[in-house]
Parts: structure tokens; sequence; C-alpha cells
């Protein structure tokens, strides 16, 4: 499975994701949250068998991988990732 790296604009800058998905997916999509200080790439090699049947997202958070370096310390990262899912 191809994995998709890609940039969303936030609250805190712009979240580096690495976006996994099959043509069909048949089961809820999976968010992988890596330990500090790493970064969503410790997750490449799980996501390509992950994938085939549903779509896996890995975010670098602010400061960390690919992300902007955040200019705040947020506490939470429901202050962080409601933008990446569209929920905020």
């Amino acid at each position: 499975m191809r994995t998709i790296r890609t940039f969303i604009d936030g609250q805190f800058g712009q979240i580096h994701s690495r976006v996994a998905s099959p043509a069909v997916s048949q089961h809820r999509p999976l968010a992988c949250l890596h330990m500090s200080p790493k970064s969503g790439r410790i997750f490449q090699r799980f996501m390509e068998y992950a994938s085939e049947d549903r779509t896996i997202v890995a975010h670098d958070y602010p400061g960390f991988g690919e992300s902007a370096p955040h200019r705040l310390h947020p506490t939470s990262l429901s202050r962080i990732m409601p933008k990446a899912y569209g929920t905020s």
C-alpha cells in the first residue's frame, strides 16, 4: 500500500501527516500516535501492512518530525488535532 504524505493547516502551524488507505476501506480508520520525541515515521512499516483493509493516519505532533515548530506549548492533543479530523 502506498503512503501519501500531506500537510494540514492548524492552530499551531502545519501538521505533517502520513495516510495509507486501501481502494475500499472495510473498517474504521486508525490513528497512530507517536511517542515523544519521535515522529509518525515510526509507523511506516506498520502502515503498509495494516492499511490493506482500513485507512491508517500517522501525524507528526507540532515541533516533531516534519510538522511546524509550535509557538505555544499545547497542553492537550485535543487542542491540536480537531482540524486534522474536520471536527473543529
